[in-house]
């Protein structure tokens, strides 16, 4: 169990990195509870200690996923770093050259902290992903050139188990980390799920609100 205090940790720490979020798809941009999923993350990001994120969007994504709530960068010293990408290839070219470790993690994706959490503790060289396959990573530098030379080449293979061994990967699931939420004084599995490009919200707008609330709700 971890209180709130122990779940922030130092950008400074070995292996903490920095963090590469792709907002290439337009669901990136969508409003849910007052923010886009993008501006959800950097908020989790900069409150667990990290200070550097770069946001890779679209032409279709750029305008909606750069709407930033003003009170962001009065409340978290985080520096951002939108960046254009005309295909996702110029995406996977550039992870292809990166130098140092990294968190990568799909814009369109509403992670519970306790992901987030399990991947800066843990260290590179760890992932999560659903059973729908939404995913983020703590990569380090070789695994992130490595898995962008894979990107380049085609669409993340069928066999993804073989591809996570060549990269010295470990991938758990949502499901094996930590149920116990110290605020909520409740278990409940982590979630990691996918804003759809068009449609309905309400599942994830229930799903959040039971995050947040229930157990407040069941203490009172």
């Amino acid at each position: 169990m971890h209180s709130p205090d122990d779940r922030t940790k130092s950008a400074d720490d070995p292996g903490t990195g920095y963090a590469w979020i792709d907002a290439t798809r337009s669901a990136a941009g969508r409003w849910l509870w007052g923010m886009t999923p993008v501006e959800r993350q950097i908020r989790e990001l900069a409150r667990l200690g990290l200070s550097r994120v770069v946001i890779w969007v679209s032409e279709e994504s750029a305008d909606s996923a750069q709407r930033l709530r003003e009170d962001l960068r009065r409340l978290y010293q985080v520096d951002l770093d939108f960046r254009i990408a005309t295909g996702t290839e110029q995406l996977f070219s550039a992870l292809a050259e990166v130098e140092e470790d990294l968190l990568l993690l799909e814009g369109e994706g509403v992670y519970d902290e306790r992901i987030l959490f399990h991947l800066l503790r843990q260290g590179s060289g760890v992932g999560v992903m659903d059973r729908e396959g939404v995913s983020a990573f703590h990569l380090r530098a070789d695994q992130a050139r490595g898995l962008g030379r894979v990107l380049e080449r085609e669409e993340l293979p069928e066999r993804t188990a073989s591809l996570w061994a060549d990269l010295g990967m470990e991938i758990r699931t949502p499901d094996e980390l930590e149920h116990y939420v110290p605020s909520l004084r409740l278990p409940m599995s982590p979630f990691a799920i996918r804003v759809p490009a068009e449609g309905d919200l309400r599942s994830i707008d229930y799903l959040m609100y039971r995050r947040t609330f229930k157990g407040v709700i069941d203490a009172v």
